[in-house]
């Protein structure tokens, strides 16, 4: 699930769903900078069908991997295209033959190590933002799931990688209660190709100071103190398993290529990779093997994590890539243990003395 490649023959689907509600008028520190919620929504907007053109330019032009929605809702029910020429969905071909106004604003940009620097450049606008009205959350998402079901019943799309949904907001819905959100969120998740169901974020944003933001669900992850941006947490897709595992993969082959003798000195297996709902620190469990310095070894591992987060980065096609932390996993090593055991362990019956242990056997 989730591992087929988008191409022009199994293309996929952004939807983004943006709240456009009187509140996004309100004034928030993004980028180093003052700007209202909705200014800083539609910079992120930006910035993504941005690097969604980038992501799909050859040498023969920008070639046709996607297909995008832009839907705002704001006033009484009213659902509507962000996009320049008002059209609910364009492939990312049309979107890049647009000629969009160009403003210079601060951006997040990657750094060698993997990290975010932010930087002040040019940037094409498709969307502006808008901040008036009530908040027809429900009727957007209604909007959303239908386009979503016509774009997965084509033919075409039916091995596609599955469409990716954003809905983005800072309150509540106006147009329906907490079981009729839970309800239309469902059916869309519900949604999908032969490559898996529909990836739905939802992102609460705020102006107050939170110690994280967070994406995908994880039972880990604390609780998140607004009601409602906790109802949006719950209503989202959870992280799939396939991205952890392209990740521990990844690490396992680098990991031979670590110099390190603290690291070096022990068998070393990644049992299992877990990252963070806000895609920012993975968690690296590590298994070793005729370890004599555990201490030693994390030590090592902790030095050399921005050496594996920069190849890591080279390897694994990600956005950001995500800070390394390592723990250890003594699973295996008490697995071992144990068969050491069992191996010494005499019948105690005497009807079964005549079962050879491995140890005993010429």
């Amino acid at each position: 699930m989730y591992t087929q490649s988008i191409t022009r023959n199994h293309r996929t689907a952004f939807f983004i769903a943006i709240d456009c509600s009187g509140s996004m008028s309100e004034q928030l520190r993004f980028r180093g900078r003052t700007a209202s919620k909705a200014e800083a929504v539609a910079s992120i907007t930006n910035g993504l069908l941005f690097e969604l053109i980038e992501r799909a330019r050859r040498n023969d032009g920008v070639r046709n991997y996607y297909d995008v929605a832009v839907l705002g809702y704001s006033g009484d029910d009213e659902v509507h295209s962000l996009l320049p020429d008002g059209r609910e969905m364009i492939s990312i071909t049309e979107l890049a033959a647009v000629e969009p106004a160009i403003r210079r604003e601060v951006v997040e940009c990657r750094t060698p190590d993997g990290g975010i620097a932010l930087r002040e450049l040019p940037v094409p606008i498709w969307v502006e933002p808008h901040a008036a009205g009530q908040t027809p959350m429900c009727e957007a998402l209604r909007r959303i799931r239908d386009l979503a079901a016509a774009w997965c019943a084509e033919a075409a799309h039916a091995a596609s990688f599955p469409p990716i949904v954003f809905n983005i907001t800072d309150g509540e819905a106006t147009d329906c209660d907490e079981e009729e959100l839970r309800t239309v969120c469902d059916q869309i998740k519900s949604l999908g190709t032969a490559d898996g169901k529909i990836l739905l974020v939802n992102i609460h944003i705020t102006a107050g100071e939170m110690p994280q933001t967070a994406f995908f669900p994880s039972e880990e992850e604390p609780r998140i103190p607004n009601r409602y941006a906790a109802l949006l947490y719950d209503c989202s897709s959870e992280m799939p398993a396939v991205f952890n595992e392209a990740i521990r993969e990844a690490l396992a082959g680098l990991l031979r290529t670590v110099k390190d003798p603290r690291v070096t000195e022990s068998m070393l297996t990644i049992t299992h990779v877990d990252t963070t709902s806000d895609l920012r620190y993975a968690r690296v469990y590590i298994s070793a093997l005729n370890c004599q310095d555990e201490k030693g070894l994390m030590k090592g591992l902790k030095s050399a994590s921005g050496y594996l987060r920069h190849e890591l980065g080279q390897k694994v096609d990600l956005r950001y890539t995500p800070e390394l932390q390592f723990i250890m996993d003594d699973s295996i090593a008490h697995g071992a243990h144990i068969l050491e055991l069992l191996n010494h362990v005499k019948p105690a019956n005497p009807a079964n003395a005549d079962i050879v242990l491995p140890e005993e056997r010429e």
